[in-house]
């Protein structure tokens, strides 16, 4: 009994947080700089997307606003480097892929679409801990994917080509153009 209320004490304490400070803004010159490569990136993807969707496809996703954030707000970060936005991407949008074949009524169709919501991101999360390409973003599109929300499952592994690594592929050659006009700014880090 003892063992059990020191556990939670313990544990309650950590609540309270780690007292370190919360992140400093950054000065107005690099937030304008990261602003106005966000909107050129994503200005770039929604024109391929207005212009692929008459066609039928989808170019533009909701994790892509992340992605930019990182790219252009974080250009340091090892989230923002090209090799893990495009490899956690891939990782992501495959286990929603795979996952989604226990979830259709045309495959075995058993698994409920709620523990699939949940399942593709653990799955997801733990893939890219263990090969070192974590990226939320990427998470995010393949939750994106099993919701199908934007009706991107019409597109199976397709989606894999168009959009995430077009996508990606594009908000990176913008990163790499734009981030590094700044003297202040190199990216990215890695590759």
């Amino acid at each position: 009994r003892a063992f059990v209320l020191e556990w939670l004490e313990t544990y309650f304490r950590k609540w309270r947080g780690q007292h370190q400070h919360p992140p400093l803004g950054v000065d107005y010159q690099f937030g304008l700089f990261s602003a106005a490569g966000a909107f050129v990136g994503l200005c770039l993807v929604s024109g391929v997307h207005q212009a692929l969707e008459i066609e039928g496809f989808y170019f533009l996703i909701g994790s892509y606003g992340a992605v930019a954030t990182t790219i252009f707000a974080l250009p340091n970060s090892p989230y923002a480097q090209p090799r893990i936005v495009m490899g956690a991407h891939l990782i992501a949008v495959t286990c929603g892929l795979v996952v989604n074949y226990l979830v259709r009524p045309t495959e075995s169709g058993w698994l409920p679409q709620l523990v699939a919501a949940a399942l593709v991101p653990a799955i997801s999360i733990g893939i890219q801990h263990k090969t070192g390409y974590t990226c939320p973003p990427a998470t995010a599109a393949g939750l994106i994917f099993i919701m199908d929300d934007q009706g991107v499952q019409q597109f199976g592994w397709m989606f894999l080509l168009f959009p995430i690594t077009l996508g990606c592929l594009v908000l990176i050659i913008i990163g790499l153009l734009f981030n590094n006009l700044s003297n202040s700014r190199k990216y990215p880090s890695f590759w």
